[in-house]
Parts: structure tokens; C-alpha cells; sequence
């Protein structure tokens, strides 16, 4: 079990992505505040726009633009969006090429994604197309999603202060269209129950959990 109070002070690059807007803030915006407050690049991917979850009478998808302000409230440097078809994210080489494109480019140390213990669709599949796809990166850990399954079990956890968790709070509330669809995970006080467990689980207040895939130190 590994248990970080902060990123440590070596400045690494990052790239943290989602299957639809919202889904990294939801699972790790207390980390990606904690990276960047540290100095760290962050930069984002999100495959689709999330379009399935409107209301089909909606004249139009506000949900990258939502997605938009909120990685500018996060303080991440570069969004990508894949254009994917929402409920439809492959594994296919498609995928895996978009992804592969973006970590050539950046070179991170780090990546989060979601979890292979997933029930949605998109992001089981974006899960393993990002493993092919960043199979080179040394750091991958997997973020809690609300429809991660009961497999799903954390071994390394980022402290979250008071304040960080409100600030994830005020990060959730930029995504309106979600909120107009009252879904239960997306309720101040589900939001703060969910940290407030992973805290406990480690003997912390608040904290975000993550599942190691893979974690190689780098040698100085």
C-alpha cells in the first residue's frame, strides 16, 4: 500500500484521461489539484462528448464546454478530445493509436485512467486501449469511477485536505448538465462520503484511491 501526502518535488508530466467530461474530475480532482500545486504538468484526454447522457431534446452538447472550464478551474495544461462516439469506445487499434499519438507527444511519467474493474463499456474498453497504448510509460494507476465494480481495490492513495475536496466539489458543479440529471454520485454529500472512506481506509481524513497497474520509480 503506498500513501502519498503530496507528489514529492520532482516536477513530472502527467496525462490523466476519461472516457466522457467529467469522469477524471469525478474519480481524481483532488490528485490533479495536488500535481499541480506541486509544479507538475497535467495535461488531459477525453474520448467522447459524452453526448448519450443528455437530454435528447437538448438543441446542443454543452458537455466539452463544461469539460473545457473545468479542466481551466483544475489548472491542466493541454485538453485532447478524441471525438469517439459515446456507449461505443473500442479497444480497437483506432483507439489505441489516438491514445499512443498523444503519450509520444507528451511523454509523461505518469498516466490515470480508468479501472479494468469497470462495468461501463467505454470505460472498460478505454482502459485497455490505454494500457497498449502508454505500454511504455512506467507509472499507470487506475481511478475509482461510480461504476467501478466491487473487484476494484485501491493500494495507492492521495491525501485530499478539506479544502482540496471542496475545491473538487466546486470542480463538479461546472459540469451543470450533469446536475440537472440529479444523479445520486454526483451530490455534494456522495462526493464527500466517497473520500471520506478511502481516507478511512488508510487512517486519513479524506483521500482518492487508485489501483496500481504499474509503478516503476525512476533512477535519478
Amino acid at each position: 500500500m503506498i500513501i502519498t501526502t503530496h507528489t514529492g518535488g520532482i516536477k513530472i508530466k502527467i496525462i490523466v484521461i476519461g472516457a466522457h467530461p467529467d469522469d477524471y474530475e469525478l474519480g481524481m480532482a483532488g490528485a490533479i489539484l495536488k500535481h499541480v500545486n506541486n509544479g507538475d504538468e497535467v495535461y488531459g484526454i477525453v474520448a467522447t462528448n459524452g453526448a448519450m447522457l443528455l437530454d435528447r431534446k437538448a438543441k446542443k452538447n454543452v458537455r466539452v464546454e463544461e469539460a473545457k472550464k473545468s479542466a481551466k478551474a483544475l489548472g491542466i495544461k493541454k485538453m485532447f478530445y478524441l471525438g469517439l462516439k459515446d456507449t461505443q469506445v473500442s479497444s480497437s487499434h483506432k483507439t489505441i493509436k489516438l491514445i499512443e499519438e498523444i503519450v509520444k507527444k507528451i511523454r509523461p511519467q505518469r498516466i490515470y485512467t480508468h479501472s479494468l474493474n469497470d462495468t461501463h463499456q467505454d470505460h472498460h474498453n478505454l482502459s485497455k486501449a490505454v494500457i497498449v497504448g502508454a505500454r511504455k510509460i512506467k507509472q499507470v494507476l487506475f481511478y475509482e469511477s461510480p461504476s467501478s465494480d466491487n473487484k476494484f481495490s485501491p493500494t495507492y492513495f492521495i491525501e485530499l485536505s478539506e479544502e482540496a475536496l471542496n475545491q473538487k466539489v466546486e470542480v463538479m458543479k461546472l459540469h451543470k448538465s450533469l446536475l440537472n440529471l440529479k444523479r445520486r454520485y454526483l451530490e455534494i454529500g456522495a462526493i464527500k462520503a466517497g473520500a471520506s472512506f478511502r481516507g478511512y481506509q488508510v487512517n486519513l481524513n479524506y483521500a482518492e484511491g487508485f489501483e496500481v497497474f504499474r509503478y516503476v520509480e525512476e533512477v535519478d
